[in-house]
């Protein structure tokens, strides 16, 4: 009786696994044929926003629009990090940094100084730190100031957080 349940479940187990295919489906196969995606965010409309090498596209579930901003030097953005109030925040190759919000980009921030790197953190007040490779910078309803952290030798990066 054992052996005949045993082949029994191994016969069903076997057959069972024949019975359904995994769904998928290809997203915006046609308008991303060619362009390099560097970060994808939900805003808190349940939009998503795509940092690509053509430059910001929202898709707000059914169509993908293009998101222009006149101040931007490069079409490359990377680097998404959204605040708690739902700006999400990103950046160039050029040293500019934008916020998003209700659907504009806008610059808020240059680095002049060239040849650093650049990442974004948000705070818990919303704030957004933009760390260089030299210094930290705390940027504030749209104005920054340097935290007067410089560093010559060593980057300054995004902590890892660990959950």
């Amino acid at each position: 009786m054992r052996i005949f349940l045993f082949v029994f479940l191994l016969l069903y187990c076997h057959c069972s696994s024949f019975g359904q295919q995994s769904a998928y489906f290809l997203f915006g196969e046609k308008e991303f044929e060619g362009v390099d995606i560097y970060d994808v965010i939900q805003d808190n409309h349940n939009n998503y926003w795509f940092a690509t090498d053509q430059g910001l596209i929202k898709h707000d579930g059914y169509t993908f629009e293009n998101i222009e901003c006149e101040a931007m030097k490069g079409n490359s953005v990377f680097g998404f990090v959204k605040s708690k109030d739902g700006t999400i925040y990103c950046h160039n190759l050029n040293h500019q940094v934008f916020k998003i919000k209700d659907d504009k980009c806008i610059q808020i921030f240059e680095i002049t100084d060239k040849g650093v790197d650049i990442s974004l953190i948000t705070t818990h007040d919303n704030k957004l730190l933009v760390c260089s490779s030299r210094e930290v910078y705390l940027v504030d309803n749209n104005h920054f100031k340097s935290l007067n952290l410089k560093t010559e030798s060593s980057y300054i990066t995004s902590p890892i957080a660990l959950e």
